[in-house]
């Protein structure tokens, strides 16, 4: 049994002897045989706040009875047996002695630990950074290993991507921001032993955002530009992959990515990379040339059209495949003696939609309507065809004389299949929509509808063609 707690079972028996009614006799107990010995510390320097290990024997195995001192100041002691100390050196520790102190009687060991001055940092990147970016911190005065640091910006603990000593001893320590850091201005602390040794502040801008486009297209030998957010600190970083063939843009402004097409490049996958930020997969690009392009730019509009999944064959009335229907009916009709089966618009509810969602490049455009015919019964009523700019962004139609858009600013080109006739008869015709386009444009080309009773408006075909 260890002699410290042989002594204090010993003079506890004593105390319990000793009492009286008239209360207990006051015991003073000291450890009267001071065989405790040291024997090592590791490591022998360290900073301020790290745990040490000091060895030997007869420490008393608890951390009530022993202190352990740095020259004049008492360290924290986080665990003890009889021959093994865990301390941390204190925040006021210099240079000097380790003094051990059981149940009150001190000892000035041979053991000696050398505090090590605070590292000396400093930022070589910049103070600006996006979430996402990565910071470059160097210094001299640091550990060997990143083992014991911690870096915080602002609330948030940040990853250290690397951690170099280089001959000299200096060390360029690499921090992630992290991606999900909010804008605005934060500070970077680093901690060493959870003790800060350095802090600066930086100013943190969103993170650039890529605009991602389904279907989208691009005219042969032109330019391709790639929309988004916050890409004004990207003017050298920024590189287009054309399916494994690396483009650096020919512009960038905060809101817009302009790059030439490789010359060989004839369609597949891009992306774009910023920076150190992930690669953002555009998705499948498209080579456009001039002439029909319907097969490349619309899907399902001419006959033979392609039902939807679950169609029986044989059966009259389905839907259309590959458009976004908001209609309450059914939209492909296969009559009897009609090869290919037609775009049939019946009754339903107001402002009703079928359409298609593209990016087309910059151009002139025709898009020819074959209609079969129909019938309408009220000016109020009938069928529009509609390209607008934006997704989903063919506007709803007024319920007031005459019937038209409640709101035409994003409409670029438009047909109204039926005229403001009552009890109209469509004649089979053709017609032509003609489309001009500044600049790479996301549309929505469809129809808007509203039909009673047994009215319709039927197409064979809607094609496209490129100047």
């Amino acid at each position: 049994m260890n002699k410290l707690y042989f002594v204090l079972m010993v003079c506890s028996l004593g105390l319990l002897a000793s009492c009286e009614e008239d209360g207990p006799e006051v015991v003073n107990i000291t450890y009267q045989d001071a065989a405790m010995t040291t024997t090592a510390i590791t490591p022998a320097q360290g900073y301020i706040g790290e745990q040490v290990v000091i060895t030997g024997t007869e420490f008393g195995g608890s951390t009530e009875f022993l202190k352990v001192y740095f020259g004049d100041f008492q360290g924290e002691m986080v665990a003890c047996s009889d021959e093994r100390i865990i301390v941390k050196v204190p925040e006021e520790a210099v240079t000097n002695k380790i003094i051990m102190e059981l149940l009150g009687k001190k000892m000035t060991t041979d053991l000696a630990f050398t505090v090590l001055d605070n590292p000396v940092l400093a930022v070589t990147s910049s103070l600006t950074v996006h979430a996402g970016d990565e910071i470059t911190i160097t210094g001299t005065g640091m550990p060997d290993t990143a083992d014991n640091l911690i870096v915080m910006l602002g609330d948030t603990k940040t990853g250290i991507s690397s951690y170099t000593v280089n001959e000299n001893e200096s060390v360029t320590l690499k921090v992630l921001v992290p991606k999900k850091q909010l804008a605005g201005t934060s500070e970077l602390t680093v901690k060493l032993f959870d003790r800060d040794i350095f802090s600066k502040k930086f100013k943190v801008l969103p993170a650039p955002e890529v605009d991602v486009y389904g279907n989208r297209f691009v005219k042969a030998g032109g330019e391709l530009v790639i929309t988004g957010t916050g890409f004004r600190d990207f003017v050298d970083k920024a590189k287009i992959d054309f399916n494994g063939t690396v483009v650096e843009p020919v512009k960038v402004t905060d809101a817009a990515i302009t790059v030439q097409l490789p010359a060989d490049f004839t369609g597949g996958q891009v992306s774009v990379t910023l920076g150190d930020f992930e690669p953002v997969a555009l998705g499948e690009l498209q080579v456009l040339s001039a002439g029909d392009i319907t097969n490349k730019v619309l899907k399902n509009s001419t006959q033979p059209f392609t039902p939807v999944d679950g169609y029986v064959a044989g059966t009259e009335w389905t839907n259309p495949a590959d458009w976004i229907m908001e209609y309450s009916g059914n939209a492909l009709q296969f009559p009897a003696g009609t090869e290919g089966g037609l775009l049939v618009f019946g009754k339903s509810n107001m402002n009703s939609k079928i359409y298609q969602v593209m990016t087309l490049p910059k151009g002139k455009y025709k898009i020819t309507l074959e209609v079969e015919g129909g019938t309408t019964d009220d000016g109020r009523r009938g069928v529009i065809f509609t390209v607008a700019e934006g997704k989903a962004a063919i506007p709803t139609i007024s319920d007031k004389r005459p019937w038209y858009f409640d709101d035409d600013t994003d409409v670029l080109a438009y047909y109204r299949i039926t005229d403001k006739v009552v009890n109209e008869v469509i004649e089979k015709h053709q017609h032509v929509v003609e489309l001009s386009l500044d600049k790479d444009t996301e549309l929505t080309i469809g129809f808007v509808i509203q039909l009673l009773n047994q009215n319709t408006v039927k197409l064979s075909s809607i094609k496209m063609t490129m100047e």
